[in-house]
């Protein structure tokens, strides 16, 4: 059987998602894999720039972000929002399952990130366009790219049944 992915983990057992705003770490979230894929653990990764450290480049800050929308950290998605442009987050029913970080570069990065929301898999295309006030950065705005949700056939599927991709979600 395939490994779930990290999101799917953190979802499937919803160690992550039961507090908005603090991570459950007393059930033995020290190995966990970071939603944001970066190959570290959610400790050593993003977690403590959930706790208040200055992001140390965009990307660093793109991947807390998305891990922030996986985890419904919805204080964080709002104070690393540009202060010229912040607004509170709400969350929806998507449930965030892959990042995927396409280009980086100076104060720029392209990602697609997935979400499935009613058993339908999509991929937001994103350049964002981040700022460096007194060496802190912020999340500006953003460019949406078209693009359609792909998930390669042997990827374990999105849905987080342990199956690939291509014996599950993805049969024509």
């Amino acid at each position: 059987m395939l490994q779930p992915s990290p999101v799917e983990l953190i979802n499937n057992h919803n160690i992550y998602r039961e507090s908005a705003t603090t991570p459950d770490l007393s059930r033995g979230t020290m190995s966990l894999p970071c939603p944001c894929e970066s190959g570290k653990i959610y400790q050593q990764c993003c977690k403590p720039l959930h706790e208040g450290q200055a992001p140390t480049n965009p990307e660093a800050l793109m991947r807390s972000r998305y891990t922030a929308f996986a985890m419904e950290l919805t204080d964080y998605l709002t104070e690393s929002h540009h202060p010229s442009k912040r607004r509170p987050y709400t969350m929806g029913e998507e449930v965030w399952v892959k990042l995927r970080i396409k280009k980086a570069r100076k104060d720029r990065v392209e990602f697609q990130a997935y979400f499935h929301e009613n058993d339908v898999l999509h991929c937001l295309h994103e350049e964002s366009i981040f700022k460096q006030e007194e060496n802190r950065w912020y999340y500006f705005d953003g460019e949406h790219i078209d693009s359609k949700a792909e998930w390669e056939r042997n990827e374990a599927c999105w849905c987080g049944k342990g199956t690939k991709f291509k014996k599950c979600h993805g049969k024509s």
